[in-house]
């Protein structure tokens, strides 16, 4: 008989298996090599086709998070993600130029320090109430205290990420 042919998509070429005619001491009324031989080589290619949809899904992903955090990290507003306990998870370089501090000083510091004295009783209000659900944003204009001892006055305007898998929501922060 002819030879059977498939050609498969696989990282983004086509693989082409073929295999030859049965031998002749195989070729007889009985089909089951036949058969067992065409369920190999489905299987095959159904796995094929798996590790290619599953290799294809994770460079997408890959991809996806590479820009996000590009996205992120050079936004030309400054930004911070702040946990519920009041540290701070990440901050981009325009938050940490802003206030003159670098990310290692800033975790161990947290957000309310870099806010003027008279500001962080309301900050921490507003930050529970956000994390507590009963915000869903919130905008105001507050006194910053750089590295340097100088005061910014900023425009914060505040979110909430939720955790979708239980975990603590976080606060996205923006500064202008």
């Amino acid at each position: 008989g002819a030879p059977i042919v498939l050609s498969v998509p696989l990282f983004g070429q086509i693989l082409t298996f073929a295999v030859s005619a049965l031998p002749s001491a195989l070729e007889s009324d009985d089909i089951l090599p036949e058969a067992m031989l065409t369920l190999g080589l489905v299987l095959s290619v159904v796995l094929v086709v798996i590790v290619n949809a599953a290799v294809r899904a994770r460079a997408k992903l890959a991809l996806s998070e590479r820009q996000y955090r590009d996205t992120f990290d050079n936004a030309p507003v400054a930004m911070s993600w702040v946990s519920g306990d009041d540290k701070f998870i990440r901050t981009n370089s325009a938050y940490r130029e802003m206030m003159g501090y670098s990310m290692e000083e800033l975790e161990r510091l947290g957000p309310f320090v870099l806010l003027h004295p008279s500001e962080r009783a309301e900050a921490s209000v507003v930050m529970r109430r956000l994390l507590d659900g009963e915000m869903d944003r919130a905008e105001k204009e507050v006194r910053c205290i750089r590295k340097d001892g100088q005061s910014v006055w900023a425009n914060i305007s505040s979110v909430v990420l939720k955790n979708e898998e239980g975990g603590s929501p976080i606060l996205l922060t923006h500064l202008q």
